[in-house]
């Protein structure tokens, strides 16, 4: 009998002594080494022209592309979703005949000088029917909910990405250095224009 209540009041002791401990370290400061705040900030001209090299993949920019359109599509429009393959594949459906029919659009991306990015080469089909690609960009321009920086240029058959025009925050641009499906290198540059 003896032996039990040794073991409990063993492992009780054992047990406050864990949670003393542990409520001690909750209520530590922190360690943190200093830092000089003034340094740490910099120079505001030392930050301007800074530089974020960014690498993805096709199918981690798939995601964010199509997470972005969903959030920003207005109700009544086109939706569609954009997949980046080895070209870039606009998928949607369109009612033809009271029935929902396949239309694809498929681009071959470039870089511009400008770092943006140009789609052109567009085939357009409606299930396995090719389409007038004027006619479709047409379409597109007035019923996709396109972003601002996304423009349609249905006489020249292109789409122009403009990530100079992308608002991420007030001082910074985005432009593309290399967008190569094929060998899935897909990289961007993040400059800081803070005057």
């Amino acid at each position: 009998m003896m032996k039990w209540k040794k073991l409990f009041f063993g492992l009780l002791f054992i047990n406050l002594s864990a949670l003393t401990l542990v409520l001690f370290l909750l209520f530590q400061p922190a360690k943190t080494p200093s830092v000089n705040v003034e340094e740490a900030k910099g120079n505001a001209k030392e930050a301007q022209g800074a530089e974020l090299i960014i690498h993805t993949t096709k199918q981690h920019l798939n995601t964010i592309i199509n997470d972005y359109v969903k959030q920003k599509m207005k109700t009544g429009s086109l939706s569609y979703e954009i997949q980046l393959a080895d070209q870039v594949y606009i998928k949607s459906q369109i009612p033809v005949f009271e029935k929902e029919m396949d239309l694809t659009v498929t681009f071959i991306p470039n870089v511009t000088e400008q770092g943006n990015i140009e789609l052109s080469n567009p085939t357009i089909s409606l299930g396995q029917l090719k389409l007038p690609v004027q006619y479709v960009l047409k379409y597109m321009q007035k019923n996709a909910s396109l972003p601002d920086w996304v423009k349609v240029d249905p006489k020249n058959e292109r789409v122009y990405v403009l990530l100079n025009e992308v608002n991420i925050k007030k001082g910074y641009n985005v432009r593309a250095e290399r967008f190569d499906l094929e060998k899935d290198e897909i990289v961007f540059k993040v400059i800081a224009t803070i005057k």
